[in-house]
């Protein structure tokens, strides 16, 4: 039980990063880094410390041990892979741009340098804010910000980019030109612009089974390219539309393999997700996920009510000529005549009226 409340308080990666996107980062976090720099980010750790719960368990349930990483230690090392593959992004981030706004005092703000921010992590134990600006509203996502500069301590433009802020929405710092990036397309805003963080030749060398990486020899088996595949499509499923059937063609191209049908394929994320405990009622307790679930379970209610509403066998007689049957209205000025299989079933009588009236009261009263 105790395991199961810490994967409760924890923080996951948001959807949009698979297999390969979280080993990679992982990995890269435990480097030295080539283009992100450390000092002086007690800013960032403010504003981490105003919107986040302290000492959360990081993102787990993968082949390798976050022990010791910070939410701060993945933003850098994620960046720093989009550097080295994308240089053009340091350049554009060493460019002071107009800030739209004015400051505390009503004067315009000064230029300066973008603020390049991203999706990263998510959390299942949001805190109210203590930041005034929040108004008490509870964060759930963490997107860092990270800038050549900071209008606050240090306007100098900086050779290495560095954490500067802990932002909870997608919006960016607004003392600062937005700039905001990702390495999936599918995961940022018309707005965003991609930057990978590996060759495409890794991702495909990593899900086909050839070598992960150049510096190593390992191969991957059949069995564990299924169970990434299976794990990718079970995480898909609880952060996206969990009520869908799997995409078996998504997972053959992740590597699963080739003889596996769609049936057994079904069946293997559905273990996975009840072996890791992806209920969404019980893993997210709010959110558009849960409120999605619950529309279906009050359309489902609502379609079997109806359902039972037509199961009218005789034409109910409500007065003045009318009838009612299969949940609509005959007989009236204005409406339709009965069906002839409706008049073949109408009992006539006073007393059967009458009990008729006193069967149906309830249907009477809506």
């Amino acid at each position: 039980m105790n395991i199961s409340w810490q994967m409760l308080k924890a923080w996951s990666f948001m959807p949009g990063f698979d297999l390969f996107d979280k080993k990679l980062i992982i990995e890269h976090a435990r480097k030295n880094k080539k283009h992100v720099g450390r000092p002086n980010n007690h800013h960032h750790h403010k504003q981490f410390n105003h919107r986040y719960k302290q000492g959360q368990e990081m993102p787990k349930g993968f082949d390798y041990d976050a022990t010791g990483l910070e939410p701060g230690d993945l933003a850098e090392a994620l960046l720093d892979l989009q550097l080295q593959y994308n240089p053009n992004l340091l350049q554009d981030a060493r460019i002071k741009g107009k800030v739209s706004g004015n400051d505390e005092n009503g004067r315009p703000l000064e230029d300066n340098f973008p603020g390049i921010t991203f999706p990263l992590l998510q959390t299942d134990e949001p805190i109210p804010s203590t930041h005034i600006p929040d108004k008490g509203s509870r964060a759930t996502e963490y997107h860092p910000v990270f800038s050549a500069g900071h209008a606050h301590d240090e306007p100098s433009e900086h050779a290495l980019l560095r954490l500067t802020s802990a932002m909870h929405s997608a919006d960016g710092a607004k003392n600062r030109p937005h700039m905001p990036i990702t390495h999936d397309p599918q995961m940022g805003s018309m707005s965003s612009s991609v930057h990978p963080i590996a060759p495409g030749e890794a991702r495909s060398a990593f899900y086909s089974g050839d070598d992960i990486s150049p510096d190593t020899d390992r191969k991957i088996s059949q069995t564990a390219r299924n169970k990434i595949a299976v794990a990718n499509e079970a995480e898909r499923s609880h952060f996206g539309d969990f009520m869908q059937p799997v995409d078996l063609a998504r997972m053959k191209e992740q590597g699963l393999g080739s003889s596996i049908k769609e049936e057994d394929a079904q069946t293997r994320v559905n273990q996975s997700l009840a072996g890791q405990n992806f209920n969404p009622l019980t893993r997210v307790f709010s959110g558009k996920l849960r409120q999605e679930y619950q529309n279906y379970l009050a359309q489902q209610a609502k379609e079997q009510a109806n359902k039972e509403s037509m199961k009218t066998e005789v034409p109910m007689h409500v007065g003045n000529g009318m009838y009612l049957w299969q949940n609509n209205f005959y007989e009236g000025a204005g409406y339709p005549s009965l069906p002839p299989e409706a008049k073949a079933l109408i009992q006539t009588g006073e007393p059967m009226d009458m009990a008729w009236r006193m069967l149906k009261s309830q249907l009477l009263i809506h």
